[in-house]
């Protein structure tokens, strides 16, 4: 099949040969994401008003922060806190209303405020972006899965996606003809025991390297099984950064 950017990325990701390919690209976009906010995204009207309606979560502050970038950083909070004010003065105005005839009239919840405040603190920009471009990464896959037998083949003899990624695209499935989702759903679930048993026998292993007796046995492939399993149960979390230009 015809390459562009997206199927290109996604196998580019699955050459990498970590325990996720999905994991690695969304690591990898959740970086773009982050340094985007912070490079010329600060000043275009349209992107600001997203991350002043949008903010920012805790992790994502913290990625932010890491930038070393205070400045661009300092502009999106005061940009956020000026939007948020009025909303948080007029969700607390609304308590006054508690038990009048106007409030039965537009059936406001007496707990108004906590249901407010709650909507301007539980969203993030770069959490809602980086949903959109997982999903469609994970909808790229299964593409590559349906047209093309090397990337099929490739998938097949790959350690596959983490257990996340797998709900996500047996989900996705469903999109799929009877006769496709039986075939995918049947190389999914042979991709997924075969490695978790894989992950299972390294970091048995890993484990029993803590035994005397073994300390001058080889390591083989279990040196870094902790991390391995832990990304392949949970999704990325730790080791190295995937697909990291910088790195060396």
């Amino acid at each position: 099949m015809e390459h562009r950017l997206d199927t290109f990325a996604v196998w580019e990701a699955l050459k990498e040969g970590d325990e996720c390919p999905l994991c690695s690209l969304r690591r990898k976009t959740e970086r773009q994401l982050v340094d985007r906010c912070l490079g010329g995204a600060v000043m275009i009207p349209d992107d600001r008003q997203r991350a002043n309606a949008a903010g920012f979560c805790a992790n994502h502050h913290r990625q932010l922060y890491a930038k070393s970038n205070r400045l661009g950083h300092a502009l999106l909070v005061l940009s956020r806190l000026q939007t948020l004010k009025p909303q948080v003065e007029k969700a607390f105005d609304r308590t006054g209303m508690v038990g009048s005839k106007r409030l039965a009239r537009q059936k406001t919840p007496s707990n108004f405020p906590a249901q407010a405040l709650k909507g301007m603190s539980g969203t993030c920009l770069i959490c809602r972006d980086l949903e959109v471009h997982s999903a469609r990464q994970a909808e790229t896959l299964i593409l590559l899965w349906q047209k093309d037998p090397d990337f099929k083949a490739r998938l097949m003899a790959s350690r596959w996606v983490c257990l996340p990624d797998a709900a996500m695209l047996a989900d996705m499935s469903d999109k799929l003809s009877e006769n496709a989702r039986k075939e995918f759903l049947a190389c999914l679930r042979h991709g997924m025991t075969e490695n978790l048993a894989r992950l299972e026998e390294e970091l048995d292993w890993f484990t029993r390297k803590f035994d005397y007796r073994n300390q001058d046995a080889p390591w083989g492939e279990s040196k870094d099984a902790l991390e391995r399993t832990a990304n392949k149960l949970g999704g990325w979390c730790l080791g190295p950064e995937p697909l990291d230009e910088n790195a060396l």
